[in-house]
């Protein structure tokens, strides 16, 4: 995961725009945050400057964010608990795309094995659990 300090605020997962951000992202003078989440980190195409290179989550990272964030009332189970496995599988174990599925599960009161279900259920037919 790649964190770099601009005049923005926003979330990318695999766009990795040439160096320097602020052209492919300029704000309204705000100082703010751009996090840029990819697996093909190019060195020499990211300004070191502001920079913060992290590796994945291995699945029992996942596993806990997943429980904190969700809250362990959605993962009790053993359906559940295999539903999380395979939900942390399914989001490549990133950090960002796994607090989203747990705020999800936290503001739609939905455990896991069935927020996996919805999730499998858009990926399939190009819909948002997000709405519009």
């Amino acid at each position: 995961m790649l964190l770099y300090t601009t005049s923005y605020a926003a979330h990318h997962h695999n766009v990795l725009p040439s160096p320097p951000f602020n052209l492919y992202f300029s704000g309204a003078g705000i100082r703010g945050h751009i996090i840029v989440t990819t697996r093909h980190v190019e060195t020499e195409a990211v300004d070191s400057h502001g920079t913060l290179i992290l590796g994945c989550f291995d699945i029992s990272e996942s596993l806990e964010l997943l429980r904190r964030a969700a809250g362990s009332q959605n993962i009790e189970g053993a359906a559940n608990t295999q539903a999380a496995r395979e939900l942390c599988k399914a989001m490549g174990n990133l950090p960002v795309a796994l607090g989203m599925a747990a705020a999800y599960m936290r503001r739609c009161d939905v455990q896991c094995l069935e927020y996996l279900d919805r999730y499998i259920a858009s990926e399939k037919t190009g819909q948002t659990l997000f709405g519009k």
